[in-house]
């Protein structure tokens, strides 16, 4: 917690960011506060909290007040979002309808091994009761026939299923991961972004001499264009 305006709100918030990168392997930081005049945001264009922002080797996700606010930390941060909440839903994004998948697939599975079983005591039940009634050693001889086979076939199926399942859910659990910016970066990617915190996608986009920000997994690194 820090405050967000005032005075010494820039100097508190430039102590919570540095006490994040030192004590915790968080994969991302949101800095927000929700909407107010000039006057509130302004500690948000403090150079020191800019360079803070920019040194955080945690990326930094920006939600300084309403949609048509902008602050020099919104430009020093990895992602600037319009609202607190549209930070929030930047850091993690369709993760709450990947859970869902999730959990509608351990139920489906549940079931599965909780029906599959059901239905052997049935005809296990149904089995014995047939055993009663019938001849002795052809009925028996019968009916263990047929229970063996019903068991083969159940078990065929829950394995199948099963295995399906599970590859589903193995699917699922990759995409969570993938959605994390962090293993993006992990992977040998980086962001390259110009002195204004844009984002490079071209070589169109920068000049020789320019300098610019390589974002790396754990740290970022200053370049300048030697040649374009």
């Amino acid at each position: 917690p820090a405050p967000v305006q005032g005075n010494e709100a820039a100097v508190q918030i430039v102590k919570a960011l540095q006490a994040l990168n030192r004590r915790t392997k968080a994969d991302v930081i949101i800095l927000a506060r929700g909407g107010g005049s000039m006057e509130d945001l302004w500690r948000f264009n403090d150079e020191g909290l800019a360079r803070a922002v920019a040194d955080s080797r945690i990326p930094v996700i920006s939600g300084i007040g309403h949609e048509i606010d902008f602050t020099i930390a919104d430009f020093a941060a990895d992602l600037r979002a319009p609202t607190p909440s549209a930070a929030a839903e930047l850091a993690t994004p369709n993760q709450a309808d990947l859970r869902m998948d999730l959990d509608r697939l351990t139920g489906q599975l549940d079931d599965l091994f909780g029906g599959g079983l059901a239905n052997q005591r049935q005809a296990l039940r149904q089995a014995r009761q047939a055993l009663i009634y019938a001849s002795p050693l052809k009925s028996i001889q019968q009916a263990q026939r047929q229970l063996r086979q019903g068991q083969s076939r159940l078990n065929h199926i829950i394995h199948q299923d099963a295995a399906r399942l599970n590859e589903i859910l193995s699917s699922r659990r990759k995409a969570l991961e993938a959605a994390n910016p962090a293993s993006i970066l992990a992977r040998g990617y980086a962001a390259v972004r110009d002195e204004a915190g844009h984002l490079i996608r071209s070589a169109s986009q920068v000049r020789r001499h320019q300098r610019l920000t390589v974002q790396l997994r754990d740290d970022h690194i200053r370049v300048k264009v030697e040649d374009q």
